[in-house]
């Protein structure tokens, strides 16, 4: 049997395709809704970058004394850097020839090249591991994400994203005399460890015009893929725009309801002014009455004094009117009393009479004063 193979490298990545995400394959025509795929491995970048980098992280910030050189997101951190990528993928592909290849084999070679990844590989962190077998006209194939991790670094976070690092740990270095970058050379490392896993098979794998390997059926399946991509990103750009539109909307009705709040802010303010104006008067007047209401109760006490002593004195005077009205008659009774008693006890009388007018004179008033 004989067969060509195909390990090509990227950075264009998108998970939702992996996972056959209906909403995102429906609309690529060359997958089949009833087709087979399998997921070997899948976990979230956001997950991903927490259990592989949470550690480092929180031991940079813990170095950090300004606030503004610590790092609070680091997937996010990765994604801002245009020399950086959060992920790469790995299209591994067999594809047969002249004579047919079982299905079963060539799921079982792609397979046993995910078991041996971690061991190959320890620096690049398989994230995902996706068979597709759904595609019309094309061989089954396998979608591998992972993550380049450097660890043991001195400057920045010990354990961080970085693939020239990686594979540089990897033993991948680039060659001055050949110009093969470590990628590329990692690249032909990974791609002839597949050609052995179809030569324990009994599959020669061909390299047409001397070549490593024939990747044109990769590349049809990656422009597939790209054109996939494409028509999602209008799709995301779309949503995207209408979101954003929907957001200035927002923002003019949340700048309305923010003058509106700062008018009502003013009222209030300037009713909770009043209101202290008014607490304090009150206040003022609570205080004065108060303060009358005890000179009030002073002088009712002095008054009823004076009106019971007057009292007292007045039915004095009645009983000494009722005395001098006996002696008058008495007086009358006797003509031969001196002409000097007589005026002396008239005397009394006037006087008696002017005090008794005096004390209802002052009665009166007292009744006007309450």
């Amino acid at each position: 049997m004989i067969a060509t193979i195909a390990t090509h490298n990227g950075s264009t990545v998108s998970r939702q395709h992996n996972l056959r995400n209906r909403k995102v394959t429906d609309k690529e025509k060359h997958i089949k809704k009833d087709g087979h795929f399998e997921i070997w491995k899948d976990v979230s970048l956001k997950d991903a970058y927490q259990k592989i980098f949470g550690e480092s992280l929180k031991a940079y910030n813990a170095k950090q004394k300004r606030d503004d050189r610590k790092i609070k997101d680091y997937l996010q951190k990765v994604k801002d850097d245009k020399t950086k990528k959060p992920v790469y993928e790995m299209i591994v592909g067999v594809y047969q020839q002249e004579d047919e290849i079982p299905f079963d084999t060539k799921r079982e070679i792609l397979l046993d090249f995910v078991k041996g990844w971690k061991k190959r590989n320890p620096n690049l962190i398989l994230v995902g591991a996706y068979f597709h077998a759904d595609e019309q006209g094309k061989d089954p194939h396998i979608h591998l994400d992972y993550i380049p991790v450097a660890f043991n670094q001195t400057r920045g976070l010990g354990s961080q994203n970085s693939l020239t690092k990686a594979l540089n740990q990897q033993g991948f270095f680039t060659n001055e005399s050949t110009k093969d970058t470590a990628q590329i050379q990692w690249e032909h490392r990974e791609n002839k460890v597949l050609e052995n896993l179809c030569n324990e098979r009994g599959i020669t794998v061909a390299h047409p015009g001397n070549r490593p390997h024939c990747a044109t059926p990769i590349y049809k399946e990656a422009k597939s893929f790209y054109e996939a991509l494409v028509a999602e990103s209008e799709i995301i750009q779309k949503a995207n725009k209408e979101e954003k539109e929907k957001g200035l909307a927002l923002q003019k009705e949340n700048i309305a309801l923010l003058s509106t709040r700062n008018d009502l802010k003013a009222q209030i303010d300037d009713l909770t002014q009043q209101k202290e104006e008014i607490s304090l008067e009150c206040s003022k007047m609570y205080s004065r009455a108060t303060e009358s209401l005890k000179q009030a109760e002073t002088k009712e006490y002095k008054l009823n004094r004076l009106l019971e002593s007057a009292s007292e004195m007045l039915n004095k005077v009645r009983e000494m009117f009722n005395f001098l009205s006996r002696m008058e008659n008495l007086i009358k009774l006797k003509p031969l009393m001196r002409r000097q008693d007589k005026e002396q006890f008239q005397e009394i009388g006037n006087f008696l009479a002017d005090y008794e007018s005096r004390i209802a004179n002052q009665e009166n008033d007292d009744d006007y004063e309450r």
